[in-house]
């Protein structure tokens, strides 16, 4: 939808490109956490690591954490979806301009 202000033409996003920003972005997310998830969870339960059961243990354990590896596939799977975003948001002005 393009909306005309004193400033130029302003478009709003369609749920396609919404979508497509927010499940790129949470898959980004999970790349950079999934190492110290897996890391976290080697040491404590799923639940002791949320509620911080042992919050002194917690924060020891994340204290010595040193990054192991880093998913570039999952990483890139997110870029993917942003870029396809961008270029449905591109091919749709185009067709209304």
């Amino acid at each position: 939808i393009l909306h005309y202000s004193g400033k130029g033409l302003k478009a709003s996003l369609i749920r396609i490109e919404w979508i497509l920003l927010i499940l790129g972005s949470l898959i980004v997310i999970f790349s950079y956490i999934q190492d110290y998830s897996a890391y976290m969870l080697e040491k404590f339960t799923f639940w002791d690591f949320i509620l911080m059961r042992d919050e002194q243990a917690v924060f020891e354990q994340a204290a010595v954490y040193i990054p192991l590896s880093f998913n570039w596939y999952i990483f890139g799977i997110g870029q993917c979806l942003f870029f396809a975003a961008f270029i449905v948001y591109i091919l749709r002005m185009q067709r209304q301009g």
